[in-house]
């Protein structure tokens, strides 16, 4: 008998998730993908940039939960999307351009959520960000 490693665990899921999600449903598309994020955080840490890639789907679900009426999808959707923000900043720096994606579903989650003045205040560090990256290119 053999083992699956992590990372086939980890795909399993994400496959089970991503059938889900193609048929709608979402949660059990949001089920597989958490069990996914849960194998990989517990081999590889919680600040791993392995986490990102199922964190963007997780992001993804829920996004498409809420569009359903689902008021708890919002609060996770932000949970997730910080996370994923606290990993790219760990890994690539507070300015970096690969910030920008999820600053923009930042952005998105605080003006559905009503919080207008936190999407003005991510909008300003997009813009610093790419301020900054035609400065390094000049």
């Amino acid at each position: 008998m053999t083992t699956q490693s992590t990372e086939e665990k980890a795909k399993t899921s994400i496959a089970s998730g991503d059938e889900a999600f193609a048929a709608g449903k979402f949660d059990n598309a949001k089920s597989a993908y958490e069990q996914a994020y849960q194998t990989l955080y517990g081999a590889y840490g919680y600040n791993n940039p392995i986490l990102v890639p199922v964190l963007r789907k997780l992001v993804a679900v829920h996004y498409s939960k809420n569009a359903q009426g689902s008021s708890s999808a919002m609060k996770e959707m932000g949970k997730y999307l910080k996370i994923e923000l606290a990993i790219l900043q760990h890994a690539h720096g507070v300015r970096a351009a690969e910030l920008i994606p999820t600053l923009e579903q930042l952005v998105i989650f605080y003006d559905f959520d009503g919080a207008h003045m936190l999407a003005v205040e991510v909008l300003q560090r997009i813009d610093d960000i790419k301020a900054n990256l035609e400065v390094r290119q000049d």
